[in-house]
Formats: structure tokens, sequence, C-alpha cells
């Protein structure tokens, strides 16, 4: 049996593969979750955060929550 070359998949795959791994890198950043919300919007979950029973997840998306606040603080004086 005689296998016939595929000529420019390597090239392909690749290319993929670059596309997907800088779509995951510009579309994710985990060091600040919460960096594109408005200032309303962070100010309202906020409030939430602090008027309301948390379950673990909730907890850990309002202490999200504060950091965003803290960041905004410093760079901006915003406060939550």
């Amino acid at each position: 049996m005689q296998y016939l070359p595929l000529r420019g998949v390597g090239s392909t795959l690749t290319s993929i593969c670059l596309t997907m791994s800088l779509t995951l890198v510009t579309s994710c950043d985990a060091s600040r979750p919460f960096g594109d919300y408005s200032n309303y919007d962070l100010r309202e979950q906020h409030t939430e955060c602090r008027s309301s029973n948390l379950s673990p997840g909730g907890a850990q998306r309002c202490r999200n929550i504060e950091k965003e606040c803290e960041i905004r603080k410093k760079e901006t004086g915003f406060r939550c």
C-alpha cells in the first residue's frame, strides 16, 4: 500500500492551533474577571454581595468583585 503525502496539512494544523491559542489568551484575562464591568454595574453587583446570603460560588464571585473595587480605588479613586 502506498501513502500519498498530504501537503500543507501540517502548516494548516499549526495555523489552527496558533489561532485557537491566541483567541484563548486574549479573550480570558483571569487576573481581572470584572475588569470589563462599568463602574455602575460593578457598584450594583457589590451592593448585591453585601445584602444576600451567599453560596460558596457566590462568595468567591463577591471576593473577585471586591478585588476589582480595590483595583479601581487605587487606579482612579472609584469606590464601590
